[in-house]
């Protein structure tokens, strides 16, 4: 992830900080190489609702791209409950462990 995310110059301390949904949102269009452009998400939310409206549209870019089960919801991630952000983190690893 940090290597992926190191090409837009960000860097990810806590794993909480991805509650948002922005940096996974970033990830997804790094890992597919297609460009989400920012209107279509919240880039600096501000409250439950934006960074829920962000996670929903992360499970939709997942479930056009990924065949798997998420095990989680976009309320959890949004809630930053710490297993369900490691869900999607792995599921993402699984995804595209084999592409560099």
């Amino acid at each position: 992830m940090r290597k992926h995310l190191a090409k837009l110059e960000i860097e990810i301390d806590r794993l909480d900080n991805l509650d948002d949904g922005v940096f996974l949102i970033l990830l997804m269009g790094l890992l597919e190489d297609f460009y989400i452009p920012e209107y279509v998400f919240i880039s600096k939310p501000t409250n439950f609702d934006e960074k829920l409206t962000n996670c929903k549209f992360l499970f939709e870019l997942i479930d056009e791209v990924c065949q798997q089960e998420k095990n989680c919801s976009p309320e959890d991630i949004a809630n930053g409950d710490l297993k369900s952000i490691l869900r999607i983190l792995y599921l993402l690893f699984s995804s595209y462990k084999d592409r560099d």
